[in-house]
Order: C-alpha cells, then sequence, then structure tokens
C-alpha cells in the first residue's frame, strides 16, 4: 500500500535533513584546510588589533565596528586559535549552516537533486571560498545574507510557517553588526517581508528586528563611550569614506572609470554570467503563474548595485559578494517557476550543473593554494622590511603602512596622505635617515625632486587573488641625485 501524501512528505523532510547537514559537514571540512596563515591587508590589521583592545577611536577596529564579528573572533582567540585563524573561524562555521539552510529551502523550489547542486556551487564559487580563506569580515557576511534571504524566500511562500520570516529578520538584524554596508540587502529584505505580513505578524518582525539590531548596538555604544561619541566618531568616518575612498587613489577615478572597473569584476567573477542565467529562467517562466519573489530579488540585486557604485570602493572586488546570495536565490525561484524545461533535456541540465561545479571547485582549489601559500603583496612588504635594520631603517609609504607596522614593528613607518607631503619630509631631517625606502603607494612619488629613488624590490599582485594595481615597489631614497631610469619607468 503507498503512503500517504503526509508520509512521503515526512520522508522527503527527514532526507533533506540528512542531505542538509551533509553539507554543513562538507562546508566546514573544505573550510578547515583553508584558515589564513597571514593577516591579509590592513583591514585584518585592524581586526586583529581589536581582538587585544577594542577601540574605535584608533581604528580597532575601524567604524563601523563589526561587532557581531569581533567578539565571534574573539570568542575563536579565547579557545586559543591563532589571531590570523580566529578571524577566519566565524566565516567557516558559517558557511556549513549557509550551505545546509540553502539546500533545505532550495529542495522546496526545485527538488532536492537540484538543490543538493545549488549549494554544492556555493560552496565551491572561488570569491566564497577565498572569502572564507581571509582574515577578515567578508565571509560572515555573505553566510548570513545567504541565511537571511533563503528563510526570507521560505516565508513568501504559501502558507508559511511565521517562524521562516521571524529568523529572517533576525538574522538580518544581525548581519547589520558584520556587514553594514550590506544594508539595502537586510534592510530590503525586512521591508519586503514586513509589507507581505498580516498587521500582527509586521508588529512580531518589528519587535525582532528592533531585539536584532539593538543586540549588538548597545553594546557598541557602551564601547565607544556612549551614543554620542559613537555618532561623532561614525560621522567623521563616513566623511573620511566618501572622501578618501579608505585612503586609495580611488577617488581620482572619474565615474564611467569606477563603473568600468565595477563592471570588469563582475565579468571576472561570474557575476554578470550568475545575473544572466536567473533572469534568463525567469523569463523563461514568464507564462506561468507570476512569483513576485523573483522580482523582489531582483530588485534587491539592483538597490545593492547601486548603492556600491556610489558608495563602495571599486579597488575592492570584496564588495561584490553581497551580490551572489540573490544571485543564486534567485535562479532557484526562477527554476523552480519555470519547472522541467521542455527546451533543455535533463541529461543536458546536469552535465552543464556538474561541469559548473567542477570548474568552479577546480578555480577555488587553484586560487587558494597561491593565496595560502604567498603573502600579499603588503605583508610579503613587511615580511621582507622586518630583515632590515630596524633602528635605522624608515618607510614611507601608502595604505600598507598599517600592514607594515604589523608585520615589522620594529621599522619605522609613516603614511604619506597629500601629495606635497612627501616632498616636504624628504627634504628635511627625516630624508637623511641611512635607510630610507619610499613605496610605490606614497602620495606625490611622481613630483620628487631633489635626490634618486632608486627600485630595490618589487612584491608582484598574486595571480587571480590580487588586482594587478596592488602590486608593491619599494624604492631607496639617495639624496642630491637624479632620478634613475628604472624609477621613472616604474612612475609613468
Amino acid at each position: 500500500m503507498p503512503d500517504s501524501p503526509a508520509i512521503a512528505a515526512q520522508h522527503l523532510s527527514r532526507s533533506t535533513v540528512v542531505l542538509a547537514a551533509a553539507a554543513a559537514a562538507l562546508g566546514w571540512g573544505s573550510r578547515w584546510a583553508t584558515l589564513p596563515l597571514r593577516l591579509h591587508d590592513h583591514d585584518s590589521v585592524n581586526f586583529a588589533s581589536a581582538l587585544a583592545h577594542f577601540d574605535l577611536a584608533r581604528h580597532s577596529p575601524h567604524l563601523p565596528g563589526y561587532p557581531v564579528y569581533v567578539a565571534l573572533a574573539r570568542l575563536a582567540r579565547n579557545l586559543g586559535a591563532p589571531v590570523e585563524a580566529a578571524l577566519a573561524w566565524p566565516a567557516l562555521l558559517a558557511a556549513g549552516m549557509a550551505a545546509a539552510l540553502l539546500l533545505y529551502g532550495a529542495a522546496r523550489e526545485v527538488g532536492r537533486a537540484a538543490a543538493v547542486g545549488l549549494a554544492l556551487l556555493y560552496l565551491a564559487l572561488p570569491d566564497v571560498a577565498l572569502a572564507d580563506a581571509r582574515p577578515l569580515s567578508d565571509g560572515l557576511g555573505l553566510h548570513l545574507l545567504t541565511m537571511a534571504l533563503t528563510c526570507g524566500v521560505a516565508a513568501l511562500r504559501p502558507a508559511a510557517a511565521p517562524a521562516w520570516g521571524r529568523a529572517a529578520v533576525a538574522v538580518a538584524g544581525l548581519l547589520l553588526g558584520v556587514r553594514l554596508s550590506s544594508w539595502p540587502l537586510a534592510g530590503g529584505l525586512m521591508l519586503w517581508l514586513g509589507a507581505a505580513a498580516a498587521p500582527s505578524e509586521r508588529r512580531v518582525l518589528a519587535t525582532v528586528a528592533l531585539v536584532a539590531v539593538a543586540a549588538w548596538v548597545m553594546p557598541l555604544a557602551v564601547a565607544a563611550g556612549g551614543p554620542g561619541e559613537l555618532w561623532r566618531l561614525g560621522w567623521l568616518f563616513a566623511q573620511g569614506h566618501f572622501r578618501d575612498w579608505h585612503g586609495d587613489p580611488a577617488a581620482a577615478l572619474a565615474w564611467p572609470a569606477r563603473l568600468a572597473l565595477w563592471g570588469q569584476h563582475a565579468y571576472h567573477g561570474g557575476l554578470a554570467l550568475a545575473g544572466g542565467a536567473a533572469l534568463g529562467l525567469a523569463w523563461a517562466g514568464r507564462s506561468r503563474p507570476f512569483d513576485r519573489r523573483w522580482l523582489g530579488l531582483a530588485l534587491l540585486v539592483a538597490a545593492y548595485a547601486v548603492w556600491m557604485a556610489l558608495g563602495q570602493n571599486p579597488q575592492r572586488p570584496r564588495h561584490l559578494l553581497p551580490l551572489w546570495p540573490p544571485l543564486l536565490l534567485l535562479g532557484a525561484v526562477a527554476l523552480g517557476q519555470v519547472g522541467r524545461l521542455r527546451w533543455a533535456p535533463q541529461t543536458m541540465a546536469w552535465t552543464v550543473a556538474a561541469v559548473a561545479v567542477l570548474g568552479a571547485g577546480q578555480t577555488s582549489l587553484d586560487r587558494l593554494a597561491v593565496q595560502r601559500q604567498w603573502p600579499s603583496p603588503d605583508v610579503a612588504c613587511g615580511e621582507w622590511l622586518s630583515t632590515q635594520p630596524a633602528d635605522k631603517t624608515l618607510v614611507l609609504g601608502g595604505s600598507e603602512v598599517g600592514v607594515l607596522r604589523a608585520v615589522a614593528p620594529g621599522v619605522r613607518a609613516l603614511r604619506v596622505a597629500a601629495p606635497g607631503d612627501l616632498a616636504q619630509i624628504l627634504k628635511g631631517p627625516l630624508g637623511r635617515a641611512p635607510h630610507l625606502f619610499v613605496t610605490s603607494r606614497a602620495a606625490g612619488l611622481a613630483n620628487v625632486a631633489g635626490g634618486s629613488l632608486q627600485p630595490v624590490k618589487t612584491f608582484p599582485a598574486r595571480a587571480g587573488i590580487d588586482l594587478p594595481g596592488q602590486a608593491l615597489t619599494v624604492f631607496r631614497w639617495v639624496p642630491g641625485a637624479a632620478l634613475t631610469l628604472a624609477a621613472q619607468e616604474v612612475l609613468q
């Protein structure tokens, strides 16, 4: 006698839970071997400093403070993890949870087999794998966003349990304490769920959101010295963020160049292909009953893309990471809406899926090996400087100075912020230091006179990991001589 529909659904749920648990184990296991051995950039240096002493005024870490991320990393540090690994442990744990929840939620949309493929693709994506292997908050923020959106999509299904929406709002509120820059996605999801809920449930969702945000805002205000001081520091940081673009020369880029740079990142990272595939699936299912969820996800993607173009640094491709979860879910919802595609035989569909997962996985393994074996140009420069005579060495640089101070604490390093400052420093007493080095990121490097910049060492960008412009060259300053030909070529 065949099982009743209720018993069949119970069997389906149990098997899906088992597969979700396997996805979680795979996520944790695959990330275990990629825990970082070194710091990555000046943001990771700030996070490392925050593990010992939380001080927003001293950028330990910088605003907005990332309190949820720092608290979890501190817990890992207190349990004995090295500083670099402790900063990646939150992402490691969240990766397994996000993969499991994504599989479980997507199984309701596209079936278990396709949901397994989606979870595997999520874990295999190079951008996701690299983010999880860095001592930064991006990986944890990405996985919290995946969990929030997955719960939100499930909550918007007909006759969905209220717990889905409440979980989505709670995770979105915590996400803001990890990556405040994801506010268009987190805030948009909260508003979307609130608008779709009944009035009584809307009040519950508002309460959950308030509690989730207050859980990290209140401790952050206390740590900053009070709400007023937190507001003052936040205002100062926001001004510097939009004016100086985190100290990088991106502010000099015109809008067409910035947008072109974002486009290049999206193309090389596969986001353009993923977005086109998701929208193509939605278009293929346009004749079926309209599912408002795919349109809502598309609007969330557009909202974040606008904010990214206006308020994020185009020289930091990791700001594209939050676009992956809504695009993957957009594809899942659209695929569920299309159903079995008559124009795509199942064998062809599974072949494409397998090639995508295997290709992404192989690319991730290759890039992870490079990232784990070789330090970033900034860290490599610091390691080299640590071999120089500490009491006689002075380094003038740019955004990498924080990393140099952390990796080579015995060497004096000064950041040159304004183009005119470098020339003044070189003319003064500091310009006669026995071992004076100037890096290629020091502001005003091309306008110095009265001496020679002799290239000493170049730390190249890692292929597939860093942007070409992140390469770092160190020059030795020799007063009273003309620029060498090699230096002129580097500066051009």
